[in-house]
């Protein structure tokens, strides 16, 4: 039986998948009926490679994967479990004479790619391990496969891929990168918010010698009527943040027992 549904394939680094779980679980519980299909868009980038892009109503995060690839934008439902098994491995601590150590874990047990495609998802290790090394090429034990949803679609555990993007994230990423500062030192925010990088700092900073910085700047208000902020990430300028809900806001007097004298 013919089909004349489109297909797409794609891939991109499994290291930037697991980050991106507190956005998909952000979107899920505040956004009931928007983002049906996804939250996660991969799409081509005219200098090579492509984007990782997660979005909310709240916060969004675009990564270049310069390895990755797509034809054209798609935006992604992932399973809750695809997300645990991009997980970077993390070797076993070990102790000798009151010493801890804690060995870096072969590359065939981490993640390496996540290939997504019309019919499913699967999920590569960096390299296969050595006792399959003679086996046929096609032979690709993986971490994790699923087939897509074909009629019924459950969002936690089936997979989708449908063309296209959720929202014009190129658009209004513009337009805040245009706003002047904000003319406050001082604004209010949810912490929940800008909390949902958190994972992504985490494995930054597992892959790099000296500790990430966060760089940020609030902007003034947006005709959204927000005000976002932008945060950047030392030696990571594959990686450009946006969140928003925060505003301008005159400080609050600071009670004056914080900076009076110790009582004996």
């Amino acid at each position: 039986m013919s089909s004349d549904r489109e297909f797409y394939l794609g891939w991109f680094h499994a290291r930037y998948l697991w980050p991106l779980r507190t956005f998909v679980d952000h979107a899920r519980l505040v956004h009931l009926l928007q983002f049906l299909d996804g939250i996660i868009v991969l799409e081509p980038c005219s200098s090579g490679g492509a984007y990782v892009v997660a979005i909310t109503g709240h916060a969004m995060v675009v990564i270049h994967d310069s390895d990755a690839s797509i034809s054209v934008p798609c935006t992604l439902d992932i399973p809750d479990a695809a997300f645990e098994a991009a997980k970077p491995a993390v070797g076993p601590l070990m102790d000798y004479c009151g010493q801890s150590y804690r060995p870096d874990p072969p590359d065939w047990m981490q993640p390496g790619r996540v290939y997504v495609y019309t019919a499913g998802i699967h999920i590569i290790p960096a390299m296969r391990h050595p006792v399959w090394a003679e086996e046929e090429n096609e032979f690709q034990p993986c971490f994790y496969a699923r087939t897509a949803s074909v009629s019924e679609h459950n969002r936690g555990l089936d997979f989708r891929m449908t063309k296209g993007r959720p929202l014009d994230w190129r658009a209004f990423l513009k337009s805040t990168l245009e706003l002047p500062d904000a003319a406050k030192a001082t604004t209010r925010f949810d912490p929940h918010i800008p909390a949902l990088f958190a994972p992504l700092l985490e494995m930054l900073r597992s892959t790099a010698d000296t500790p990430p910085a966060i760089m940020s700047h609030t902007t003034k208000t947006h005709p959204s009527g927000q005000n976002p902020v932008i945060l950047q990430i030392s030696g990571h300028p594959e990686v450009l943040g946006v969140w928003v809900g925060s505003a301008e806001a005159e400080p609050s007097p600071i009670p004056a027992h914080f900076t009076a004298e110790a009582s004996t």
